[in-house]
């Protein structure tokens, strides 16, 4: 009885992720546009265009900033051809929970751009295997419901003890301390 010879088939790697120019495209946020977060958000603007230009074959594209679209205009421009990696600061930035931030990195993968979250160090350009992703991810979808339920809790609070309950005063009013 003859033997069938086995064949070796050698998959050679993703050519849109070896070698290539990283046009770049970073996402910086602010949670509000009193005086101490501009200042956040200049310093963060300030740190990715230093950290970029610190990287290898890397081309700062777009800073992204926050206003609730700006996320959609990036996934757009990833669309066009315009950025092949985002670099954000961490998955909770990213994507507001877990079936998102899978969702978003699997089309992105798909059109070759990688996402590296710096917090958690994962570069979805190396990742195998979305496990430490969806972990993370799941983390940070956690942390923002314990967050939004602990504000929640604190403008019912201050209501109950008749204290204003906004962070920001309506037109013509004064916050007197």
């Amino acid at each position: 009885m003859a033997h069938a010879q086995k064949q070796v088939r050698i998959i050679e790697p993703l050519e849109r992720f070896v070698n290539r120019i990283n046009l770049v495209g970073c996402y910086a946020r602010v949670s509000s546009d009193s005086e101490d977060q501009l200042n956040s958000y200049n310093n963060q603007v300030d740190f990715y265009e230093s950290y970029v230009n610190s990287l290898e074959n890397s081309k700062l594209v777009k800073i992204y900033t926050d206003g609730g679209i700006t996320g959609t205009r990036m996934i757009e421009d990833c669309r066009k051809g315009l950025i092949n990696r985002i670099i954000t600061k961490s998955i909770s930035r990213f994507a507001r929970n877990i079936t998102e931030t899978l969702s978003v990195v699997r089309e992105l993968k798909s059109i070759g751009v990688s996402v590296y979250f710096m917090t958690e160090k994962i570069d979805t350009a190396k990742m195998g295997s979305e496990m430490m992703l969806a972990v993370y991810a799941a983390c940070a979808e956690i942390e923002s419901k314990a967050i939004s339920n602990a504000q929640k809790w604190a403008f019912r609070t201050r209501a109950k003890e008749g204290r204003y309950n906004q962070p920001k005063l309506p037109y013509g009013y004064q916050r007197i301390d």
